[in-house]
């Protein structure tokens, strides 16, 4: 066989011919599993399942941009290569990387612009009516109703038809093929809407069920590698729908007995540092007011009506709950949670109060819509109270907010015996009320 002069100019005897094309196949595998190792270090910690606050918007998009490393990179090994492929017809080895990189990079800007979308859709969920989907109340039953219309999604004419785009990147690249940075670009982002419109109710399973449960990551990322790398990976529709189903449809009826889902009101959950497995020695030797006086305080409730700490406190020992108010999904968790069990408090003659930032006339129309607690919730609206007790500081020049949850038990004589602060709410109802059982009679 000869070989023509133009192809010894580009590969001369002697030389190992580079194959770029391989190399970024290669390079894609090995960052998806540096992003699955990052992942399964940092995610665990950070899983409160359904409802998990996605804080502010520069810290979920590092995140979002990780999980569609693990996730979406993956899936994308056959369009990459072809890509590469088709330069070497037009650029040689050593330039192909920018264009390359420009595609992914085009690529993930359209996956960002869903994440962006979703970050708005819970900020305003969040903000507007969360108490109504709390997990102790509708979460389940909206969680559930994610991964059904996931389930009837997969076996939709849309997705039978982005799915077919997806496997089939030669006939894109035919189509949509543009020259030079900007064009590569283009394509990869024009590629990543269609991969959008393919993916996104499964990546919206990751909301509902917890956008940092690594379980649910790793199937998910399985079926989407399936249906688009595999031969007959278009055959999995039908049986991927019936999965989705029956986990819809068991977290709606019985979220409690569902596997690799964690319960966000769940009790001795141990996921992160506001967590404690010893709740007799988790914060009580390092918070001030341990051992002290408790901070007075007179605040309104939700009628208008001052309620004062020496008014609680005479009938007995307090538990005084900090929460940020109807924001934060787990603060409405949390105090669901108490509320479900004032009957215990009660038995041991213990109040329950929480305080928060929320002004009395919002607190009444949350309750009105979608219901009160069995306790006093108390307008803390200047934040005195909560810097009294060491749960919020004013921000500074150099410094932001800062703002803790805390849970402080205090005793019938006044003095703190127990305090909890940290990022997450304290849920584990049964060691507090075991810490009140040792409480001297």
């Amino acid at each position: 066989m000869q070989v023509t002069a133009e192809a010894r100019r580009n590969h001369p005897p002697g030389r190992l011919r580079f194959d770029s094309a391989a190399a970024w196949s290669v390079g894609l595998v090995t960052l998806g599993i540096l992003a699955w190792i990052v992942s399964g270090i940092t995610m665990p910690a950070m899983d409160r399942g359904p409802g998990t606050p996605l804080h502010g918007y520069p810290a979920f998009v590092m995140s979002w941009v990780l999980m569609l490393t693990a996730m979406m990179l993956p899936t994308e090994l056959i369009y990459i290569r072809v890509f590469a492929q088709l330069l070497g017809n037009r650029a040689r080895d050593r330039d192909r990387t920018p264009y390359v990189v420009l595609f992914i990079a085009g690529y993930l800007l359209a996956w960002i612009g869903y994440g962006t979308i979703a970050f708005g859709l819970d900020a305003a969920a969040r903000w507007a009516a969360f108490s109504s989907v709390a997990w102790n109340r509708e979460g389940p039953l909206l969680a559930g109703s994610v991964l059904v219309l996931a389930a009837a999604f997969q076996v939709s004419p849309l997705k039978r038809a982005c799915l077919t785009h997806c496997r089939s990147p030669l006939a894109f690249y035919a189509r949509y093929w543009r020259f030079g940075l900007r064009g590569s670009l283009w394509m990869g982002f024009g590629h990543g809407l269609i991969c959008v419109a393919c993916c996104w109710a499964l990546m919206a399973v990751m909301f509902a069920v917890g956008a940092m449960n690594l379980v649910w990551m790793a199937l998910l990322t399985a079926l989407m590698f399936a249906e688009k790398i595999l031969p007959y990976g278009q055959r999995l529709a039908v049986p991927s729908a019936a999965l989705l189903m029956t986990m819809g449809l068991w977290i709606a009826i019985a979220p409690g007995s569902v596997p690799f889902l964690t319960n966000p009101l769940a009790l001795g959950n141990d996921h992160g540092p506001a967590r404690t497995t010893d709740i007799a020695a988790s914060a009580e030797s390092v918070h001030a007011l341990v051992g002290e006086q408790a901070p007075s305080f007179a605040l309104a409730d939700v009628q208008g009506l001052r309620v004062s700490f020496s008014d609680l406190n005479r009938h007995g020992p307090i538990v005084i709950v900090f929460y940020y108010g109807y924001r934060c999904s787990h603060c409405v968790g949390q105090l669901f949670g108490l509320s479900a069990a004032i009957p215990q408090f009660r038995q041991r003659g213990v109040t329950v109060v929480a305080v928060g930032p929320d002004a009395p006339q919002r607190t009444a129309i949350k309750f009105r819509r979608y219901g009160a607690f069995e306790y006093p919730v108390l307008a803390d609206v200047d934040r005195s109270t909560a810097r009294a007790y060491g749960v919020y500081t004013e921000a500074t020049a150099s410094r932001p907010v800062l703002e803790q949850h805390g849970t402080f038990l205090v005793d019938r004589d006044g003095v703190v015996v127990w305090a909890h602060t940290g990022s997450e709410p304290f849920t584990d109802i049964s060691a507090l009320l075991a810490r009140i059982d040792d409480l001297p009679r």
